[in-house]
């Protein structure tokens, strides 16, 4: 019986060759199908994140 870590790594690697195809590699185009497909809500934590990091960062340089 496989463990957790090894269905996951199953996961990925089928993932990845689902979107990467018969090429064996994936472009920025389908890295970022990829990502709105199997991730929908990370990369709006990420856009979150990123304004957040930006905010406090413009902030902070503002001071100096």
């Amino acid at each position: 019986m496989p463990s957790q870590m090894e269905h996951a790594m199953e996961t990925m690697m089928f993932t990845f060759h689902k979107f990467a195809g018969d090429k064996g590699y994936l472009t920025k185009e389908d890295l970022r199908v990829l990502m709105e497909k199997e991730f929908p809500g990370f990369l709006e934590g990420l856009t979150i994140a990123c304004n957040d990091y930006f905010v406090v960062h413009m902030k902070q340089k503002g001071k100096k």
